[in-house]
């Protein structure tokens, strides 16, 4: 709930308590997760200029990926709530992140959240998502990112934006 920047030493710390709440509480932490949705998500997007959040999202993505296949696997035939990250607003919210006025930290961060959804899952089934980012729409989204000129308000960017060339380099490695 705190404003960006968050403090990198803090981001550490809770990246490593929620690695070993993941390890030692997985049933838990895939129902704390998937209770808090996509706000929990926003929140965790509002704080991806952090490297330890980044690696914490990716974590958590791969524990609940894992627990949703645990839940589909019910023997009561009762369905699943949704998988922790699995929304078309969160794959929209990471590739909102690429944006020239964001800081080169955020693009990096961001776009290797992006790519690791696109690699084979560790755990877990990630088609929901995988059908989301390979449809026209949002493979078009990303390359205009890539191909679009530079407008003249983007000029105006503040103080420690990552610019046109970060956004495209990062935007283009997800591309590839």
């Amino acid at each position: 709930d705190e404003p960006a920047p968050i403090d990198c030493a803090l981001a550490g710390y809770f990246c490593k308590i929620v690695m070993l709440l993941t390890r030692e509480k997985r049933a838990e932490m895939v129902a704390f997760l998937t209770a808090g949705g996509d706000a929990l998500l926003a929140k965790v997007i509002a704080h991806i200029g952090s490297h330890s959040i980044a690696e914490t999202l990716k974590c958590t993505l791969s524990v609940a990926n894992a627990g949703a296949v645990a839940a589909e696997s019910s023997e009561d035939g009762s369905e699943a709530p949704p998988m922790w990250g699995v929304s078309r607003s969160f794959v929209e919210g990471l590739t909102a992140v690429l944006d020239p006025h964001r800081t080169a930290d955020e693009h990096r961060n961001a776009s290797d959240v992006l790519a690791s959804l696109l690699q084979p899952p560790q755990f877990g089934d990630r088609s929901v998502l995988l059908t989301h980012m390979t449809e026209p729409a949002w493979c078009d989204e990303l390359l205009q990112r890539v191909l679009a000129a530079p407008k003249a308000d983007q000029g105006d960017a503040p103080a420690g934006a990552g610019g046109l060339g970060s956004m495209r380099a990062r935007a283009l490695k997800v591309v590839l």
